[in-house]
């Protein structure tokens, strides 16, 4: 092969990487936010929510974890985000019979279910888990009579 011939290729091959980088999308860079662009907020939880769980909040202890966010219903399901250090789960609680699977504590109206602990491969005993759902349950069980099922229950 010719000097000329080699180094045609050579800028041929040099061509089509530099091409390649700047088709390439660049991973690192964020895109750019826009000016006055609002933050994403969550929708708000049902007052009847708020007022089943006895006025708990995102910041109040729970059992010695501290509840990170409420949250649904979603597909007829509540969600509390609890905390301990780096450990987190989420205890559920929908209508008693909504799901086939038997929970490990409900009230009378409520069963409440518990969702793996984070991260992965994290272990706790399940009676550990159990006490936030026992205190779910005290406050659920002191107001169902009362309130009104949360709408998307």
């Amino acid at each position: 092969m010719s000097a000329a011939v080699a180094a045609g290729a050579l800028a041929v091959s040099f061509a089509t990487a530099a091409q390649a980088a700047d088709a390439a999308p660049a991973a690192a860079t964020p895109p750019p936010k826009r000016a006055g662009a609002a933050p994403v907020k969550k929708p708000a939880v049902p007052r009847e929510v708020i007022a089943l769980l006895g006025g708990l909040h995102p910041g109040d202890v729970l059992a010695g974890w501290k509840v990170r966010s409420i949250e649904g219903p979603k597909d007829k399901v509540m969600s509390v985000t609890v905390a301990k250090g780096p450990l987190w789960f989420c205890a559920t609680f929908a209508h008693l019979g909504a799901s086939p699977y038997n929970p490990p504590v409900s009230t009378g109206q409520y069963a409440l279910y518990f969702d793996n602990l984070h991260p992965a491969k994290t272990s706790m005993s399940r009676e550990e888990l159990k006490k936030v759902l026992d205190a779910l349950a005290v406050r659920i069980k002191k107001h169902e009579a009362t309130v009104p099922v949360p709408p998307g229950m």
